[in-house]
């Protein structure tokens, strides 16, 4: 289909897209942690995951390190999380096992009670949102028809329209497939889905008018390396916290962790640009920005970090609400400016200028490594972020080489 972007004076550009991705796993369900979607878990073992994007010609690739194949999926209303029981995922790894039509949702769709061949039902509304992985709903409608029973293996038919928001873009979606229920052992064996999806350019992602089409083959096997009962009965019903962030690296040799209301929208070789974006809402943007070494066991003047701040935003600054040092728990120095003001420019909806808030940090390392955080939102807002800007820092480190993030590890 086409990746939608905005190209010159804001119109939107079509670009022409192909994806192609494979992967094959071993998995076991997992004890229930809730009713509805939270009954959905299992562990897998990713053998392949692989996907080869192509984007007007540029093409790239992605697959799975060989020492990150484990993975624990849980279902939500909200979609079908993925998550590793000792790492963070890195933003490649979450970006590959987020596919469209996943087994462990259509398993939602079954209906309740014995079935009839010929019998109708429409999926229940929170199955829905976890297979379409829509944040918030307008319209989700999913019939399903018992369409066929031969030698013990049942077939369901399904076709629906969907309407809603992923991280700000407005969704449409259509839905149609089947797929093949063994009766006798009561699991899924074969899905055939292609879904139409079109949605706007949102805040954090590109606008997109695709069209997917998911095929899924599944068998009972002996081979349990990975999932075995064993290694399962380790697994908590309820994730450590850590491990639901997302590991991205910067350009400079250090890292952030970010829980999965921050996007990465565009990153520089100096400067990388974050939005926060909650129930389908623009919370806040953060830019990182590498500072210049102070030196081994220094850091950038305060004084001159609060000049700098009241330069930086000129005639928007009203006053400069509060500075200091802030403990983060460990051996980096990190100070902190809180600024109030107004944006500056109106529109023509917008003729009183909006209140804003703008959050600095400066962060500096034992080494004399530095970062600095540049948060902004609108003062109406603040409440909404509740620390998270804090959060993000704190879960921020300088690294040595780009080594995979263990979720139990220190991380400084």
């Amino acid at each position: 289909g086409a990746l939608k972007t905005r190209g010159i004076g804001g119109v939107a550009q079509g670009l022409d897209l192909e994806v192609r991705s494979k992967y094959a796993y071993r998995s076991r369900r997992l004890p229930p942690a809730g009713r509805d979607a939270r009954a959905l878990r299992e562990v897998r073992r990713y053998d392949v995951a692989e996907a080869r994007i192509d984007v007007e010609g540029t093409v790239s690739t992605s697959n799975l390190a060989a020492d990150r194949r484990t993975f624990v999926v849980d279902g939500l209303r909200t979609g079908v999380r993925v998550h590793a029981p000792d790492f963070a995922l890195s933003s490649r790894e979450f970006n590959l096992l987020d596919v469209p039509g996943d087994p462990l949702a259509i398993v939602a769709t079954l209906p309740g009670g014995e079935r009839s061949v010929g019998d109708e039902w429409v999926a229940p509304d929170w199955a829905v949102q976890m297979l379409t992985g829509l944040e918030a709903v307008e319209k989700a409608e999913l019939p399903c028809q018992f369409a066929s029973l031969e030698k013990n293996v049942a077939r369901v038919d399904f076709a629906g329209t969907m309407k809603g928001a992923v991280d700000g873009s407005v969704v449409d979606l259509a839905i149609e497939g089947h797929y093949l229920f063994d009766v006798e052992n009561a699991f899924v064996t074969h899905v055939e889905l292609t879904q139409r999806d079109e949605r706007t350019i949102g805040p954090v992602s590109p606008g997109l008018d695709v069209k997917a089409k998911v095929v899924v083959d599944r068998r009972v096997t002996a081979e349990e390396t990975g999932v075995s009962a064993e290694y399962a009965r380790g697994i908590p019903l309820q994730p450590n916290p850590r491990s639901l962030l997302i590991a991205h690296q910067l350009p400079w040799e250090a890292e952030l962790l970010l829980d999965r209301t921050w996007h990465v929208f565009h990153q520089t070789k100096r400067v990388a640009f974050l939005r926060c974006v909650r129930n389908g809402s623009l919370l806040a943007q953060c830019n990182v920005t590498r500072v210049a070494s102070a030196g081994p066991g220094k850091h950038t003047d305060v004084d001159r970090f609060r000049d700098d701040v009241a330069r930086s935003l000129g005639e928007k600054l009203d006053r400069i609400e509060s500075s200091g040092k802030v403990d983060v728990g460990d051996d980096r120095f990190v100070y902190r400016v809180v600024a109030a003001g107004k944006n500056a420019v109106a529109t023509d909806e917008q003729t009183e200028p909006t209140p804003m808030t703008w959050t600095y940090y400066l962060v500096a390392a034992p080494s004399g490594r530095q970062l600095s955080f540049m948060f902004v939102s609108e003062t109406s807002l603040r409440e909404k972020l509740a620390g998270a800007d804090e959060a993000l820092v704190k879960a921020s480190r300088f690294v040595e080489s780009a080594a995979p993030t263990r979720a139990a590890a220190k991380d400084r």
